[in-house]
């Protein structure tokens, strides 16, 4: 007698089939994800997409600018010249001192396109864009900090490659732009993903890979059976980041002390060579400046040599020669490089990073980003002559 064939069992077998394909696909997508996402760190999307959305903002300013005849100076830069209350910022009182020199008041258009945490990659990875808003000059403030491995691990943003125009490509891919965490094959996705559909896609992207890394450290906390941080978690991690703190800060936590300045400082301290990666990439932002007939001013912000000195660790030969390096980048890019770091007194410094001192209101005090624009303001003028 002829056994009939159990019914569903082809359908059954198929479904089988489908599942196992499924999970295979599933399986090789996750684990692509979780490759692409291994050095994503929290928050730091946001940040690259709050540059990009800030230049955004502010350029079509600068190039409306230029349209109404005025001369127009971009300023690029940290915290070191941005972090200080509405009109006490290092641009603001630039515009106030430029204004202040010349006969015609207004006739030069300061704009800040300065973040903090901005650095050397970052303005050549922006350039372009900047370039096209037709500044008539740039001026870049350089940091000895941007040559650091902390500066490094804390301020990479190998997203805002992606606003490279293709014509800069093959130069991008020529220069060490894996001291920043770029690799050529995100190079080229960045960029091709701006240039299919424009930013808007990126700004997208960039968003659910910063959720997709948050929810991927969730689950690592779960299989570790920690769940979510607890309110003792959060307390200890407090307490163990102002231990932290205190090993690298004066009493007052506004100086770092020996550990924590050779940290920040000791390559440029030391001697920078000419093929430090972050040398090779400021030359370059200089010369993409100078191509377009933009020209650019770099000054090294001024530190307060003094508390490095005090601390037993300046090393006036290494910083000499590191001034040397920078200046050389630069000049033969087509710029300008002037050295501030020893311009202020050492009252105008609140900390040892160069961030300034600023009056608070309704009190009288130092005002240190006045005192740095008064410096700058006839470079300025210089330059844009």
């Amino acid at each position: 007698m002829q056994r009939e064939a159990t019914p569903g069992r082809g359908a059954t077998l198929r479904a089988l089939a489908l599942a196992l394909v499924f999970t295979a696909v599933t399986g090789t997508l996750v684990a692509a994800s979780l490759s692409w996402l291994k050095d994503a760190r929290l928050g730091r999307p946001t940040l690259e997409l709050t540059y990009a959305r800030m230049l955004g903002k502010r350029l079509p300013a600068l190039a409306e600018a230029g349209s109404r005849k005025l001369q127009t100076v971009a300023v690029l830069g940290d915290s070191s010249i941005v972090s200080y209350p509405d009109g006490q910022t290092v641009p603001e009182r630039l515009q106030q001192a430029v204004d202040g020199l010349g006969p015609d008041p207004g006739r030069i258009h300061i704009a800040s396109l300065a973040m903090p945490g901005a650095g050397p990659f970052d303005y050549y990875f922006t350039a372009d864009r900047v370039a096209d808003a037709g500044p008539d000059l740039v001026v870049i403030a350089l940091n000895l900090d941007h040559f650091s491995k902390a500066w490094q691990g804390a301020y990479s943003r190998p997203q805002l490659a992606a606003l490279i125009e293709p014509p800069r490509l093959v130069e991008a891919l020529t220069l060490p732009l894996h001291w920043t965490g770029l690799t050529g094959d995100r190079l080229l996705f960045y960029i091709g993903i701006v240039q299919a559909g424009g930013y808007q896609p990126f700004y997208w992207l960039s968003l659910r890979q910063a959720q997709m890394a948050r929810a991927r450290d969730r689950f690592e906390r779960w299989l570790q059976g920690g769940g979510e941080d607890t309110p003792e978690q959060r307390f200890k991690n407090r307490a163990d980041e102002h231990t932290i703190a205190r090993l690298f800060t004066a009493a007052d936590i506004r100086h770092y002390r020996r550990a924590g300045l050779l940290e920040h400082y000791q390559e440029t301290l030391a001697g920078l060579e000419p093929d430090h990666p972050v040398v090779a990439v400021l030359a370059a932002t200089v010369e993409r400046f100078r191509n377009d007939g933009v020209a650019v001013l770099v000054y090294l912000t001024p530190v307060e040599v003094s508390w490095l000195e005090a601390q037993g660790i300046l090393n006036p030969s290494g910083l000499e020669r590191s001034i040397d390096v920078m200046r050389q980048a630069v000049e033969s890019s087509g710029g300008s490089f002037v050295d501030l770091h020893a311009r202020l007194p050492a009252d105008a410094f609140r900390d040892a990073p160069g961030h300034l001192a600023f009056p608070k209101p309704g009190q009288d005090g130092i005002d240190g980003p006045r005192l740095l624009a008064d410096v700058l303001a006839p470079l300025v003028i210089e330059n844009l002559d």
